[in-house]
């Protein structure tokens, strides 16, 4: 028995079933087998939609708070996501290496582009605060954030991993609060990749949970997040 996958676009492949010819072949069993696998190809694809519902729009209403942040130092690039916290131009991301870096650029919703400057980090807590020249209409206030998300719930991350701003994510929190380096962080099965670090995670609401501050190693599927309460006291701490 063979079976012939025959592409006919990046997202689609048609499935052939058939047998080297012989005596014994049974079509019977073939056309069985091949109804079984065409059911199970349509009932995932339509499991995997059923399982994506549509983003809030309390969340939808954050993304324009997001910007994308690259930093440089001679001919080193490096980029993570970030938000507003006020209306003055004042972003919270992650730390990572920005402290080395000579220039810091941040673009915002719309593509404009700003000068930004490193005015706080702290390499424990893994985060920073930027300034740039900026009136924003849109930020996420913090005051209105959520501290203790339940197990299995739904949430939302909305970031610039590789330069696409924009871009969200869902997921759900997936396992209880974990320590790394006397640092507690919440695991998360939401989609992480390189440029997420830094990306505000919401609730259904669009309440702030906290931030992406990365991913485990070796996979992009599960992620980890900064809790609301690590995110106050550093922005409180003078």
């Amino acid at each position: 028995m063979e079976i012939y996958l025959k592409p006919h676009s990046a997202l689609a492949t048609e499935v052939q079933i058939g047998a080297i010819h012989s005596s014994t072949t049974n079509s019977a069993l073939l056309e069985k087998i091949a109804a079984y696998v065409t059911g199970y190809i349509r009932g995932s694809a339509n499991k995997g939609k059923g399982n994506k519902p549509p983003t809030p729009d309390p969340v939808l209403s954050q993304a324009n708070s997001t910007v994308c942040i690259q930093a440089f130092v001679g001919d080193k690039k490096t980029q993570i996501s970030g938000f507003f916290i006020n209306s003055k131009g004042l972003i919270i991301c992650t730390t990572h290496d920005l402290a080395t870096f000579q220039k810091i650029k941040v673009i915002l919703h719309d593509g404009n582009q700003l000068a930004g400057e490193l005015i706080k980090f702290d390499s424990t807590k893994d985060l920073a605060l930027i300034r740039c020249s900026w009136d924003s209409a849109k930020y996420v206030k913090l005051q209105n954030g959520r501290s203790l998300p339940k197990l299995g719930e739904r949430i939302y991350s909305i970031g610039c991993p590789v330069n696409l701003l924009g871009t969200i994510h869902s997921g759900l929190i997936s396992g209880p609060p974990r320590k790394a380096n006397r640092m507690p962080f919440w695991q998360a099965a939401i989609e992480t990749n390189p440029g997420s670090s830094g990306s505000p995670v919401f609730d259904s609401q669009g309440k702030l949970i906290g931030i992406v501050k990365g991913r485990y190693r070796g996979t992009n599927s599960i992620g980890f997040l900064i809790p609301l309460e690590t995110i106050l006291s550093f922005v409180r701490e003078p």
